[in-house]
């Protein structure tokens, strides 16, 4: 028998097949109870509800979150689950229902669904990251395989092993060598980090003997892979592969995984990659390493802009102009595109996975964050705005205490468009357990949800308030018995500051470095404005001759540094300033420097004929370009 239920508010209308004999259900059935939930628990803290959809909790999944996709497989509007499972197996759910398996190669790395060509309707292509290998998968059956190129050997240890071979040095002389290089920050080959790893002084004459024969060769691996738009924006457009390998390497592939379109190298192996804009426009790529550090590739090339970490990364998400990284140390930092941090948000328990929460229908964006305590807390910019207790034994929300053995591990987290829903988290236990949340569509719109009530823990600690000292009550006492005095020495000390003031204002007009100038007799007053918005601009000056008599062979000129601007006429010649009269003039100004043409001002002199300082001075601030440098 069917049994349906109808669809009241935001629940969805669910179908579940019930068994004839009720104490025998089938496999894949689950209590109404359990599929029907309104997402709210005495025990969760949240203003956004989260509807129990579907919970299997013996899928026995083994996966991390880039081993996970959403996907249109058939351009039917129906989005699949794809799970690269690590048994190497590529498992695909539609709705509830496991519907097929694929055995893979090699263990995966990495999952990506991507558009490779225009088609109707839109098949997206599924790639594998397996090793040095890419598999590529169309309609669900093998494509087309990319190999990684071998990495570059580094000339000093072809030579070392050369050596080696030829019994010109031995052993230990290699190791010291091989130190002095992996410190250096030299990648070398594994059988070079195997004869450092040897201990035994015995052993690494035994090694070398042995593998001295051997080529020298440095294997390929991809260790993180994501998909970059090439020149549309649109959900079905066209993308290329990013691949960040163990060499160090970041490899933007051709659409249909061909050939290679762009390749940098960073100092370390990425970890994860974030990419935004389009390959035949703009695009920018952030790059998170092992060493602690963030790097960001701007249309092929490594830019200046480096994020220090302190601690390395365990999770990057990307939303807007903001640059999130979830660290070890428990804090997650929002770093600016520019590298500048803007706030950092703490965790009450390490993190495990990181999300973003992009809801298509409303444009809505936020942070989704998984904790070792059991907790899914999601942050609209800085408010906290939801916090979920998770439990893999059961489909609804129930409170977690620390220390219990059925403790929520989180171990891969994705949100996007699942069966027709537009708005639907899934989510893989440690224990292998497998849930399916959705967002209730009275709270997609999350920048209209306030942020959780309640103040900090750090609140209710009492502040470590200092006993009245002695020097305290004589202070007091000294303030009791002279207040004159003292009110006297304060209106003093006034009067002194107001004179200082004076005498500086006074020295500024005198010395011509304001936009004011009553030098010998003559009064003028400049005014500078700048118009565009770069990487050209316009100067405006406007002049005035506020004195009462002519002025003659006046000179405009500007000072600034050669390698930041590039004005069109540096010099200007006014050959009279008749009082009460104002003058235009304008000068067109190049910034040659899209990262720091905002960090230094244009100086404007207003000169004489016989004087060696300025009439007047004017300070112009230029604004950094809007528009992006084309190279």
């Amino acid at each position: 028998a069917v049994v349906s239920t109808q669809s009241t508010g935001d629940i969805p209308l669910k179908k579940i097949n019930m068994s004839s004999n009720p104490q025998n259900p089938p496999a894949n059935s689950l209590p109404l109870k359990d599929l029907i939930d309104d997402g709210l628990n005495s025990n969760t803290k949240q203003n956004v509800n989260w509807l129990n959809a579907w919970h299997d909790p013996v899928a026995n999944i083994k996966a991390y979150s880039p081993l996970l996709e959403l996907a249109d497989l058939y351009g039917d509007g129906d989005f699949k689950l794809l799970i690269a499972d690590l048994d190497k197996k590529l498992k695909v759910y539609k709705g509830t229902s496991l519907v097929s398996e694929h055995n893979l190669l090699e263990v995966p790395v990495a999952l990506v669904s991507y558009y490779f060509e225009q088609s109707t309707p839109a098949i997206p292509a599924v790639a594998v990251a397996s090793g040095p290998y890419i598999f590529i998968y169309h309609n669900l059956k093998p494509y087309f395989k990319f190999t990684l190129p071998l990495p570059h050997v580094d000339p000093i240890e072809t030579e070392v092993w050369n050596d080696l071979k030829n019994e010109k040095i031995d052993g230990n002389r290699a190791k010291e060598i091989f130190k002095s290089a992996n410190d250096n920050g030299k990648s070398l080959s594994q059988k070079s980090m195997d004869l450092l790893a040897i201990q035994d002084q015995t052993k690494v004459q035994e090694f070398v003997k042995i593998n001295k024969n051997q080529p020298l060769v440095q294997p390929a691996s991809i260790t993180c892979m994501t998909s970059l738009k090439k020149t549309r924006e649109d959900t079905t457009a066209v993308s290329s592969l990013v691949v960040g390998t163990e060499s160090g390497q970041v490899i933007i592939l051709e659409p249909n995984a061909s050939s290679i379109l762009k390749k940098i190298t960073v100092n370390s192996p990425p970890s994860f990659l974030a990419a935004s804009g389009l390959f035949d426009v703009e695009y920018r790529i952030v790059i998170a390493c092992r060493n602690g550090r963030i790097y960001t590739m701007k249309n092929g090339d490594l830019t200046g802009v480096t994020f220090e970490l302190e601690v390395p990364a365990v999770g990057l998400v990307r939303i807007d102009k903001h640059v999130y990284v979830g660290c070890t140390d428990n804090v997650i930092h929002a770093y600016q595109i520019r590298g500048k941090r803007a706030y950092s948000l703490y965790m009450p328990a390490p993190i495990l996975n990181m999300e973003l929460l992009h809801h298509s229908t409303t444009n809505s964006k936020a942070l989704l964050v998984a904790l070792a305590n059991g907790e899914l807390r999601m942050y609209y910019e800085k408010s906290l705005i939801s916090i979920m207790q998770l439990d893999p034994t059961s489909s609804t929300p129930s409170a977690y205490v620390i220390g219990t053995q059925n403790a929520a591990i989180v171990s891969a987290m994705k949100f996007g468009h699942f069966g027709r829903e537009t708005g639907a988290l899934i989510l893989v236990f440690k224990g292998g357990a497998l849930q399916c949340k959705i967002l209730s569509r009275t709270s997609s719109n999350l920048s209209q949800l306030p942020a959780l009530s309640g103040h900090p823990v750090e609140q209710d600690i009492p502040l470590k308030v200092p006993k009245k000292t002695k020097l305290y009550v004589e202070q007091t006492l000294r303030e009791r018995d002279g207040p004159i005095e003292m009110h006297r020495v304060f209106q003093r000390e006034l009067y002194k500051l107001r004179l200082a003031t004076a005498r500086s204002y006074y020295k500024v007009i005198q010395d011509t470095q304001g936009p004011l100038s009553y030098t010998a007799g003559t009064s003028i007053r400049l005014t500078a404005q700048v118009q565009g918005i770069g990487p050209l601009f316009k100067l405006k000056l406007l002049i005035e001759n506020t004195g009462k008599r002519s002025l003659q062979d006046i000179t405009i000129t500007f000072m600034h540094k050669p390698e930041l601007y590039n004005v069109s006429t540096p010099v200007i010649q006014i050959p009279v300033l008749v009082p009460e009269l104002s003058y235009k003039v304008e000068a067109k100004l190049e910034s040659l420097n899209a990262e720091n043409g905002g960090e230094e001002p244009i100086r404007v002199f207003v000169c004489p004929p016989n004087s060696s300082l300025p009439l007047v001075t004017a300070i112009i601030n230029i604004p950094n370009p809007e528009i992006p440098f084309q190279t």
